[in-house]
This record gives C-alpha cells, sequence and structure tokens, in this order.
C-alpha cells in the first residue's frame, strides 16, 4: 500500500478510536524499520500508550513471531494494538492460517490473545454496501416520526441527549425487511465487531462457552441444508453420521424456520444530516447503506456466531471426514469436502431475518438501544454466590473444571452451577434424594458448611461424586432412546426420579473409578426394576424414606452369571425385537431386564454388535468407545490460558486410559444377521481386555499428548491413521465441550478401538 493511502488510513484510525499521536503521521511512518509494522508514540483519554499498527493488506502473511518480539520490546507504558486488514474475511482467514503455523499450545494461546486484544480496520468499511432486496423492495413496512419544533431547551438525563431552543425537530425513521443472511453478511465482512459498537452487548466470538452453545446451535442450519440438498445416497449418510442429524434435528433446523425462531435483527443507522452523505438510501431492489454510519443495536449475537458458526462448519470437515465409518479414497474426500464447503456457505441464501432498520440522529442511539436490551434482575439466593465459603469450594470445584458462579458471570472456562444446583447436588450424593428435590432455599447456607466439612474430609469422593452426578444429569435427557416404560410405575419413575437415580447410581457403583454409557443404561434398568417394587407417587420423590426402603434390601444376594444360562437369552431378544425392531438400540438394556427377572446379577459389562456381511463373515459394526475419563483426565484441573504454568501429564501406564487398557471386564458379543433384525448367536467374555495391544494404546496415547502439548486437536489419532486406536468426539449433546490447550473450546472425545481391533481380539478369544 502506498504511504499516501496508509496516511489517510491512520488518520482515520485516528478519528475512528479517540487517540492522540506524539508526533504527525508522516513523521511517525518515516522512522526506519519495517514497511508493514509501525510503533507510535501516542495517547489515550489522556494516558500515554504506544501503539502498534500492523499493516496486513499486502500479500505477506502475518509475521505474528516478529510481532511478538515487537510487542515485547515495549517495556513501558500501556499497549495498543490497530490491525489493519481488508475486511472481515480477510481477517478471519489470515488469523486460521496463522493459528496452523504456532508450534505449540502456549504459542497458540498468545497468538489468539493478541488478535482478541488488537483494534481491527477494515480497508473497505470506506465504501458504501449495496444490499439486494427480493422483489424490489416491497416486503418491507416503515413507520416515521417527525416533531413539531421543540421551543425549549430539554436534557434527557439518561442519554444527555439536548434538544437545543428553538432549532431541532426530533426525527425518526423506521423500515423493516426481510432479508437473506447471505445480503447482511456482506455488511459484516466490511465492519466486523464495529458494527456493534453501540449496542450494550458487544457479539462474542471468542471462546466463551456462551458463544459457543448460541454458535453451535446456528450450525444445525448449515448442516440440515447440506444434508437435504445432498443427492448422492454414500454423501448423505456421511453428512446425516458426522454431524449426528437425527430426525428431529431435521425438522426443526430447517433453514426457512430461522425467520420465525429468532426475533430479528435492529440496526440503527446515524444520519446527522451532513450535506451530501448517501447513508441509507433504498432504490428499487437494492439497499445502499454507509458502513461507517450503521450499528447493531439487538441482535449481536445472532449475527456474530451465525457468520463464525458457518466458517466452522467448513473448517471442522477435514477431522470429521477422516473419522467417518464409510472409507474414503482421497479423491473421494476431496470431492466431498468441496461439495459440503459449496452447500453450507449457500445455505445463507436460505436463512432470512428481519432487519429493522432505525434511522435518527446519533444522539438517540443510547436511548434506544437500552430500550431494547433490559437487564435481568438478581434472584435473592445468588448472594451467597460471593461468600467466602464459594471461594474456597471453587478452588475444589476448578480441579474438575466447575465453578459456581456469580450473578450475570458467564461460564468461561467451567462448566457453571448457582448455589442453589451445587446445595441440590449435594444433597443428592449423600444418598437424600427426595430432599434434594424438595429442598427448602433457607438451609442453603448449612449445606454449603456441609460442603466445606466434605471437602477438608475426602475432597476426591466429593470430586468425582458430584461430576458423576453432572455426568448423568447431562445423560438423563436420553434415556427413553434406549429404556421405554411398560407400566404407570415406571412411567412416574422416568418423570420424576431423577434425584433418586442420581443417588442410586452412587450407591451401587462406589467401587467404579470411571462411568460409561452402558453402565448407565444398565443402573437405570436395575433401577427401575428395583424402585417398581414399592408403592410410588411425585410425593414419594420429595421424601427420602423411599431409598432407605431400597437400602434396607440391598442385602439380598443374587446368583453370580454361569455361561449355560445363556441359551435362552438370544430367544428373548429375538422375540421382542421381532415386535418392535426400534429395540434394537436399548440392547443393553434388554439383557440387563432378562437376566434380573432370571435373579442372575450381572456386574458392568459392555456389547459389541457384529453384523454378517454377504460372504457370510461378520464383522464388527462400530468403534469400540472407551469411558470419557480417560481423556477428560488429560485436562481437568489444568489452566491453559495461564502461559507460565508448567503442564504435565502423566506416563502411559499411569494414565486412566492406560489402565483402562490393561483392566479386563464381561463383554457379550452379538452376531446380528445381514438385514440386521435378527440376532443368530451370542458370545459371553468374562474377562475381555485390550492388554494384548498395549503397546498400540501407548502409541495412540503419546500421540495424543504430542496434540495436546502443541494446541493442536489435528494431531490427534485418526481411524486413518492405521492405528488400533483413535481420538473421536463423544459427547451427550452439542454443548457438551470443554477447553481444549490452546483456549479453544472443542466438542468432548475420548479415546475409541478401532473396529479391526476388537474384532481381532473375538477372534483370538472364540
Amino acid at each position: 500500500m502506498s504511504g499516501i493511502d496508509l496516511v489517510a488510513v491512520l488518520e482515520e484510525i485516528q478519528r475512528k478510536f479517540n487517540v492522540e499521536y506524539e508526533k504527525t503521521i508522516q513523521e511517525s511512518l518515516s522512522k526506519p524499520g519495517n514497511s508493514y509494522i509501525y510503533v507510535i508514540d501516542g495517547s489515550k483519554n489522556e494516558e500515554f500508550v504506544t501503539f502498534i499498527v500492523y499493516d496486513c493488506r499486502s500479500d505477506m502473511k502475518f509475521d505474528f513471531r516478529k510481532f511478538f518480539d515487537v510487542y515485547d520490546s515495549i517495556s513501558e507504558g500501556s499497549i495498543e494494538i490497530i490491525m489493519i486488514f481488508n475486511d472481515w474475511k480477510h481477517e478471519y482467514e489470515l488469523y486460521e492460517e496463522c493459528y496452523k503455523e504456532t508450534k505449540d499450545s502456549k504459542e497458540k494461546i498468545r497468538l489468539t490473545g493478541i488478535f482478541e486484544q488488537k483494534n481491527s480496520y477494515y480497508a473497505r468499511s470506506s465504501e458504501p454496501v449495496k444490499l439486494t432486496l427480493e422483489n424490489e423492495g416491497i416486503n418491507y413496512l416503515e413507520y416515521d416520526v417527525i416533531s413539531e419544533q421543540i421551543e425549549e431547551t430539554e436534557i434527557n438525563k439518561e442519554t444527555n441527549y439536548s434538544i437545543i431552543e428553538g432549532g431541532e425537530k426530533l426525527s425518526i425513521k423506521g423500515r423493516i425487511y426481510n432479508l437473506q443472511m447471505s445480503e447482511i453478511q456482506k455488511l459484516y465482512y466490511v465492519t466486523g465487531k464495529d458494527l456493534f459498537i453501540k449496542n450494550v452487548r458487544l457479539g462474542i466470538d471468542g471462546k466463551n462457552i456462551v458463544a459457543k452453545k448460541i454458535k453451535d446451535a446456528f450450525k444445525s442450519y448449515f448442516q440440515v441444508y447440506c444434508y437435504k440438498k445432498i443427492n448422492d445416497k454414500k454423501q448423505k449418510k456421511i453428512a446425516k453420521n458426522m454431524w449426528k442429524l437425527t430426525t428431529e434435528i431435521i425438522q426443526e433446523n430447517i433453514p426457512q424456520k430461522f425467520w420465525y425462531y429468532h426475533n430479528g435483527i435492529t440496526f440503527f443507522v446515524e444520519n446527522n444530516d451532513e450535506a451530501g452523505d448517501v447513508i441509507f438510501e433504498t432504490m428499487g431492489s437494492v439497499l445502499t447503506i454507509d458502513p461507517k454510519k450503521v450499528s447493531v443495536i439487538n441482535g449481536a449475537q445472532t449475527l456474530t456466531n451465525i457468520f463464525y458458526g458457518i466458517q466452522e462448519v467448513v473448517d471442522e470437515l477435514d477431522e470429521l471426514l477422516d473419522n467417518v465409518d464409510e472409507s474414503l479414497t482421497s479423491e473421494e474426500k476431496k470431492e466431498t469436502k468441496e461439495l459440503f464447503s459449496l452447500l453450507i456457505n449457500e445455505s445463507l441464501n436460505d436463512i432470512y431475518v428481519k432487519a429493522v432498520f432505525i434511522e435518527a440522529n446519533s444522539e438517540l442511539s443510547d436511548s434506544i438501544t437500552k430500550g431494547l436490551n433490559t437487564q435481568i434482575p438478581i434472584l435473592e439466593e445468588d448472594s451467597l454466590a460471593s461468600s467466602k465459603d464459594i471461594m474456597t469450594i471453587n478452588e475444589a470445584l476448578y480441579k474438575r473444571n466447575i465453578k459456581v458462579l456469580k450473578v450475570g458471570e458467564k461460564e468461561g472456562t467451567k462448566r457453571g452451577l448457582n448455589v442453589l444446583d451445587l446445595c441440590k447436588l449435594f444433597l443428592t450424593t449423600t444418598e437424600n434424594p427426595g430432599k434434594s428435590k424438595n429442598f427448602p432455599k433457607n438451609e442453603m447456607k448449612t449445606i454449603l458448611e456441609k460442603i466445606l466439612d466434605e471437602i477438608q474430609r475426602d475432597e476426591e469422593k466429593f470430586l468425582n461424586n458430584i461430576e458423576t452426578t453432572l455426568n448423568i444429569s447431562d445423560w438423563w435427557p436420553s434415556r427413553k432412546n434406549f429404556v421405554n416404560s411398560t407400566n404407570e410405575k415406571e412411567n412416574i419413575i422416568e418423570k420424576y426420579g431423577r434425584n433418586y437415580f442420581q443417588s442410586y447410581f452412587l450407591n451401587v457403583n462406589k467401587e467404579r473409578e470411571t462411568i460409561n454409557d452402558e453402565m448407565i443404561i444398565q443402573t437405570y434398568t436395575k433401577f427401575l426394576s428395583e424402585f417398581s417394587k414399592s408403592e410410588i407417587s411425585l410425593g414419594e420423590f420429595k421424601k427420602d424414606q423411599l431409598f432407605e426402603s431400597f437400602k434396607a434390601r440391598q442385602n439380598e444376594e443374587n446368583p453370580d452369571l454361569e455361561k449355560n444360562e445363556l441359551s435362552d437369552l438370544k430367544d428373548y431378544l429375538n422375540e421382542i425385537i421381532s415386535k418392535d425392531s426400534k429395540h434394537k438400540r436399548s440392547i443393553n438394556h434388554l439383557i440387563t431386564e432378562y437376566f434380573l427377572k432370571q435373579k442372575i446379577n450381572l456386574d458392568a459389562f459392555r456389547t459389541i454388535p457384529l453384523i454378517k456381511e454377504k460372504d457370510g463373515n461378520y464383522s464388527v459394526k462400530e468403534a469400540f468407545p472407551f469411558s470419557s475419563k480417560t481423556f477428560n483426565s488429560l485436562y481437568q484441573g489444568r489452566d491453559y490460558l495461564n502461559i507460565d504454568e508448567v503442564i504435565e501429564y502423566p506416563e502411559f501406564e499411569e494414565s486412566v486410559f492406560g489402565k483402562a487398557v490393561s483392566n479386563p471386564f464381561p463383554l457379550f458379543s452379538i452376531y446380528w444377521r445381514e438385514d440386521n433384525l435378527i440376532i443368530d448367536d451370542i458370545k459371553y467374555y468374562e474377562e475381555f481386555s485390550f492388554d494384548r495391544f498395549s503397546e498400540d494404546a501407548k502409541i495412540a496415547y503419546n500421540q495424543t499428548i504430542d496434540g495436546f502439548k502443541k494446541g493442536d486437536y489435528n494431531l490427534f489419532p485418526k481411524v486413518s491413521d492405521g492405528l488400533k486406536f483413535h481420538i473421536r468426539p463423544k459427547a451427550m449433546n452439542a454443548d457438551d465441550q470443554f477447553m481444549f490447550s490452546n483456549g479453544e473450546f472443542i466438542t468432548k472425545r475420548t479415546f475409541w478401538a478401532n473396529r479391526e481391533t476388537v474384532y481381532q481380539i473375538i477372534e483370538a478369544l472364540a
């Protein structure tokens, strides 16, 4: 870029960010140094500031390491970073490119911090933006208010807006359009965060978990659009499986429904009657806007996260396609990625939003914005969240990435609870599920004191119980996918028994170090059977007597399973499945239910389905997931945002994953016919183990640790790597995320054994 061009940009930056340069811009630019990075002394709000201005508009890459050197060389005063880009898209792509070049997690954290700290200036923001309206703009409403002239001076104390005596008219114009999101994207690309400069809430685009939840909700619209537009059956299956698109998700996230589900976006257009400026104008099917004069005053979260979300869906394709069960050649993967990317970006054309434009004097923006963004009142019980007791409790909870939040505090890197949530959870862990469900708020202080005592006595047990209880809360909404209530008692339990089940699970699995989905399903099946023995109602679940009765029956002994008692199990399962094929997905529940009827006690077992191929041989249907703790133990209790902290990881032999590989467990292998509706055979292994592949597991583990150290989850072992184990997502839902070592929130995942790995062990045991 020419010097004159840069001077004009720096003058605009000076006005925009309200800064003063110590010397003239020409003198500052004449300093020897790089042609793209400038250090300028100046001031802001009467404080001495050093401005680092980096011009990213050239074809050169952003030399972030050189930038770090310049930043670190400034020893005094505060630093303001200003980076010049072509537009938001350019900024996003430049950041992603640099991020891939970082060598470790600390460098990633620092790069992200710089981009979150800096001020952005977009060169294209000086050009008017033209948005296309369908049907020549006839699908809009208008409402204009022009007051009579005011004769007396009035000052609104809330807005500090003064109406000058004898001169000014109140003029506000309103327009409502139905706009495609792809049109609004044009405006966002040349403004970025500046589009929200007058909003009480900036669009949160960082690693905040609240932003992730909003963004992930929007991702479903892009994924569903892509899925519905695909014609190839194999590609359609890949899309459905890798994005976990259930029928419900597809129905709820059709892009055309977006308009009905969201309030819309409100834009404030500043019009101070500057002669000659085209600020806001509609001509036929074109709406022309000056991007420097427009701001979103309601709907910032929607816009920010929908545009970041669509970029992420595209960026995640490589990793997801690497982990699909369907084998893809490199050419097929390339073609699939190109098609999916095209359709995902195209989806914005199908998403419409109600766009409200308010054109008025800039001094009215504050009062209009406040009217559109009201605050939520503070609950009385939240006052305890600032107490010393909670500070002490949080010190323990941090070790499991959990935190009791203050009023209005965002979750950030921790899973958030309020004080009432914590008290109820604690009561379920102490086998008081009834009191937990019917908890009197005036006892919160007393319960917090008991929690402090428990932490003092056995902190590890307290943390394990709280974490397990939260995991069951996450699992609870999915219970109907695995277990179907068969009578009125079970219906009551299914509706009101969550707290009771949490206490029951902890009671019967006291010796278990890790838990998995199958263990939860088995325990839930036993829970239904156990509590169906009593007369129950909603009122019973608000008291603890029912649980006390269960504990009194606990000492009744059941005979252990013998292999020769499996003979009728296959017929039992086939009979139920023949009546309703949807029972296939609850096979774990049915096996547990069968042996409960036989009064046979089964320890926590796993199941492996095998499918009969056309050649008559069987193959393992799916990869085998290890407990989530094998993976989450690698990040829990570690403060990745503290770049000075030394992060250490256990050796494979001492890790949770290493122990899971060597420890045996009971397993059923289920042999299905080609139609996947009839079971041909069932085999039972009392001590199934992956120990014979411990060296392969160690390689996968060390590769995973390398990914953590370098802050790059793309280094995690994949199915396509040809190892016997891999890492891939395994989460309760889209909100089930954690902060990775690079500071980014990503979907929770775990270690998996490859299908071929499982088959080799079964073949060796046969």
